[in-house]
């Protein structure tokens, strides 16, 4: 059996971290910007897609909520047709 799939395996967890935190603080950017930056918002919504089925949406919906962007969280994730 190739090692790949093994690592791939272990860095699964810090792949889902990584596309956490990178969407935490695109929606965080956007919202001190005004929320007028339409790349930002562009990457957020890539992210959410490029992750699909492996975000922790729980997790995210607390870190949301304690930064008070709980509301472009959820716009975030039903624009990349994702379960809010």
């Amino acid at each position: 059996m190739s090692a790949q799939p093994e690592a791939a395996l272990a860095l699964a967890p810090l792949v889902q971290a990584f596309r956490s935190l990178h969407i935490r603080f695109f929606l965080e950017w956007f919202r001190k910007g005004d929320e007028v930056s339409e790349r930002q918002w562009k990457d957020v919504l890539g992210v959410l897609r490029v992750g699909e089925g492996s975000l922790d949406l729980a997790y995210m919906d607390r870190w949301a909520s304690g930064l008070g962007i709980t509301d472009l969280l959820k716009k975030a994730l039903a624009e990349a047709g994702l379960p809010a």
